[in-house]
C-alpha cells in the first residue's frame, strides 16, 4: 500500500532587517593618532577582530589510551586592515604616508589599534606593524584615479582586546571615621573606600583572566592580598622599603619595585603566588600590618575580551 506524504505548507519568511555595525579604526603611537576615515577608507577583509586562536596542549604516557589535557595556549594574533588611501596628488600622498609612519613605525614600538562602534564602545589592542610583505609600489596596488591600496598588518603578542577603562580595585584604607561617641561606636567609611581586612566583592568584566598591578603607599610593615574564592594569596614584607611600592602580577612582566624603581622581589614571600582576577564576581581581602591613616592599597587591571566587537 503506498504511503502518501502531504507536504507541509511553509509560509514565506520575511526578510530580516539588516543591522549594519559601523566601526571606526584609529591608530596611535607616541602621542599621535590617525583615524582611518576621510582619505583613508578601510575595506572589506579586515581580520583579527574575532576570537583569537586557542590551542589545548596535551601529554601522553605509555600504556595509557588517550592523552592528558594540559593548558590552553593563546598565541599572538595578527590584525589586518586593508585600506585605500585617496590622494589628489604627489604632495598629498606623501603627507598621508608620513602621517601613517608617525603612528605605525615598528622601530618606535607598538601601535595601539582602537575599534569604536556607534554605541560608544571602544576596545584596543597593541601590535607592531609587519612590513615584510608590503608591496605598495606594485602595479595592482595603484588606481588611475589617485588611490593606493595598502595592507596594514600588525602582530599583537597579547591577543586580547581591552576596554579603555581599567578595572579599579580599592583603595583599601583603615577605618576613616570615629563616630560621635568615639571609635567603638558608629564607625564611618568615606565614599567607596574599602576597609583593610574586610572581604570585598569585586566584579570583573570580560572573558579572560586578568593580572592586576598593585600600588601600596603610606605606613606599612607587610601586606597580604588574598583571593578568597581560590584561597590564593601573596605576602610582601615592606619593612625598610620606600613607597610607593608596586607589585606587577602579570607573568610576562612580574615585578616588585619601590618608590625609586629598584627591584624588591626578595621582599615577596615564597611561593610568590601572584594570582589573577577571573571574569565575574569574586571576593578579595587586603590585610596590612602597621597601617595608619596614611596607608592606602589599590590596584588596576585590564578588562580583557576575546574579540573587538
Amino acid at each position: 500500500m503506498p504511503i502518501l506524504i502531504t507536504p507541509e505548507v511553509v509560509e514565506p519568511v520575511a526578510p530580516v532587517a539588516r543591522d549594519v555595525v559601523d566601526v571606526t579604526f584609529t591608530l596611535s603611537q607616541g602621542g599621535r593618532s590617525l583615524e582611518l576615515s576621510g582619505i583613508w577608507q578601510v575595506q572589506a577583509g579586515v581580520e583579527g577582530l574575532d576570537d583569537p586562536p586557542l590551542q589545548l596542549t596535551t601529554s601522553s604516557a605509555a600504556a595509557v589510551l588517550g592523552e592528558f589535557p594540559g593548558a590552553v595556549v593563546a598565541s599572538a594574533r595578527e590584525v589586518f586592515l586593508p585600506v585605500l588611501v585617496r590622494a589628489p596628488g604627489g604632495a598629498a600622498w606623501r603627507a598621508a604616508k608620513d602621517a601613517l609612519r608617525l603612528v605605525a613605525n615598528p622601530l618606535n614600538g607598538s601601535t595601539r589599534i582602537a575599534v569604536a562602534t556607534q554605541d560608544g564602545r571602544t576596545r584596543v589592542i597593541d601590535g607592531w606593524r609587519d612590513t615584510r610583505d608590503a608591496t605598495t609600489w606594485a602595479v595592482d596596488t595603484w588606481g588611475h584615479d589617485g588611490w593606493q591600496r595598502l595592507g596594514l598588518l600588525f602582530r599583537c603578542p597579547s591577543p586580547w582586546w581591552r576596554d579603555l577603562a581599567a578595572v579599579r580595585l580599592g583603595p583599601w584604607r583603615v577605618s576613616s571615621g570615629v563616630g560621635f561617641l568615639g571609635p567603638q561606636f558608629l564607625p564611618v567609611h568615606l565614599g567607596q573606600d574599602m576597609v583593610l581586612g574586610d572581604e570585598v566583592l569585586i566584579d570583573v568584566p570580560g572573558q579572560v583572566q586578568t593580572w592586576p598591578t598593585w600600588v601600596i603607599t603610606g605606613a606599612v610593615e607587610s601586606v597580604t592580598a588574598t583571593h578568597e574564592d581560590t584561597g590564593r594569596e601573596w605576602v610582601l614584607d615592606c619593612t625598610g622599603l620606600t613607597g610607593p611600592i608596586t607589585v606587577v602580577t602579570d607573568p610576562l612582566a612580574a615585578a616588585v619595585t619601590d618608590g625609586a624603581g629598584a627591584s624588591q622581589w626578595q621582599a615577596l614571600a615564597a611561593p610568590f603566588d601572584l594570582w589573577p582576577l577571573t571574569p565575574g564576581s569574586q571576593r578579595v581581602t587586603v590585610t596590612v600590618v602597621g597601617a595608619d591613616a596614611t596607608t592606602e592599597v589599590s590596584a588596576t587591571a585590564d578588562a580583557l575580551h576575546l574579540a573587538a566587537l
